[in-house]
């Protein structure tokens, strides 16, 4: 049996370790003020972690066909059934600020739409695979694909929870580029969206407010309203320097950025481990997804060489939407980190979706010795 791809494994272990200092950073004076050890919370995430890491390792040893096979049939399904639950409300629903995003099953807090994200990037290409006449037609094509889509990000409006609306959009779309989807229905779904942002923009007032706050603050510093976590990540970031403060040394931990071991962990890490810790966090995310990248290359089948460009475009879009994010550079969107932010269902996701590359990696890839355009590449 072929070894599993080295440097994608040592990419995402760096990444995990990284998630587990800053965890800790952000989390240990929380911890201590409720009367617990410092290090609970992120012994808490340690044990998500382990759970990731399970995943991985389960999905990749199962065939990635299997498992693209059984996302279609039974994934996007129950992701679509859970998410409608959380819609309808009910003692099961967990609500955060007014929102009721989470179920809460066996005691613990789950996040249907991670388990649609997943569902998407493995049963989107395979459907696409097995149908070709979705990438060059729009009636009895790819309509049959827009219609759960479309019932997903309605969902999504519903919940509401704008941030995974925008970060899926903008992941399927790249699935139908890589899936080579006709530009006259790639320009038509570009439109689409940009008319569906501007209808919720025009009447969601919570849109409304999220977008002004944010060009308060691009034009006069205002660091009020829903950009204060913002205003005060970037405060985080700067503060740090070169080398940081030192792990569970930052003052921002001290409740004054609220939610900062989950979506904001990023500054955190920035503060206590200064721009040296800030740019191997980037650094290792883009290793990462040039690793995955050539992974694809390497592909000597249609539908893994699809899925892992998928997997590589997911990792690509939430990384870069959270920093964003963090850094003031477009409103709050409320997405976590990939492998950094502490959270159970968008970890164990993002690690079962790296179990399925690390499958393709050592299934379907050609010899490393094969040359091909990223051959000189030392990822």
């Amino acid at each position: 049996m072929a070894l599993p791809d080295r440097r994608l494994v040592v990419f995402t272990l760096a990444l995990l370790g990284l998630g587990l200092v800053g965890v800790y950073g952000a989390s240990s004076y929380e911890a201590t003020r409720l009367g617990l050890p410092g290090w609970s919370i992120a012994l808490n995430h340690a044990t998500r972690v382990g759970i990731g890491l399970a995943a991985c390792a389960l999905l990749s040893v199962v065939p990635y066909r299997t498992t693209c096979r059984l996302a279609l049939l039974v994934g996007v399904p129950a992701s679509l059934s859970l998410m409608a639950l959380t819609v309808v409300g009910g003692t099961h629903v967990a609500e955060s600020a007014g929102i009721g995003r989470w179920l809460r099953i066996f005691n613990l807090s789950v996040q249907p739409v991670d388990l649609a994200k997943l569902s998407l990037v493995l049963a989107l290409p395979y459907w696409m695979h097995k149908h070709p006449e979705l990438r060059t037609r729009m009636r009895g094509g790819l309509s049959r694909v827009l219609l759960p889509l479309g019932l997903l990000l309605l969902l999504l409006a519903l919940q509401p929870n704008f941030g995974s609306a925008l970060a899926l959009s903008l992941l399927s779309f790249c699935i139908f580029y890589l899936g080579g989807v006709r530009l006259r229905y790639l320009s038509f779904f570009a439109l689409l969206g940009t008319g569906g942002t501007w209808l919720a923009h025009a009447h969601v007032g919570k849109l409304q407010t999220r977008v002004a706050d944010w060009i308060a603050v691009l034009t006069n510093g205002d660091a009020g309203g829903t950009m204060m976590q913002s205003v005060r990540a970037l405060t985080a970031i700067g503060s740090g320097g070169m080398f940081g403060e030192g792990v569970g040394r930052s003052t921002m931990q001290l409740r004054f950025l609220p939610e900062s071991d989950t979506d904001f962990v990023f500054a955190i890490l920035s503060e206590e481990m200064g721009f040296i810790g800030a740019a191997a966090l980037v650094l290792l995310f883009a290793f990462w997804v040039a690793r995955a990248t050539k992974i694809a290359l390497r592909c000597r089948d249609d539908l893994a060489q699809l899925v892992a460009f998928a997997i590589a475009a997911m990792i690509a879009i939430y990384a870069s939407l959270n920093l964003l994010m963090v850094t003031a550079m477009i409103p709050v969107a409320g997405l976590p980190l990939p492998f950094v932010s502490r959270g159970g269902s968008a970890l164990v996701t993002n690690m079962a979706a790296c179990g399925v590359l690390l499958n393709i990696a050592r299934c379907a890839c050609k010899s490393p010795r094969v040359a091909d355009r990223w051959g000189g590449m030392p990822l």
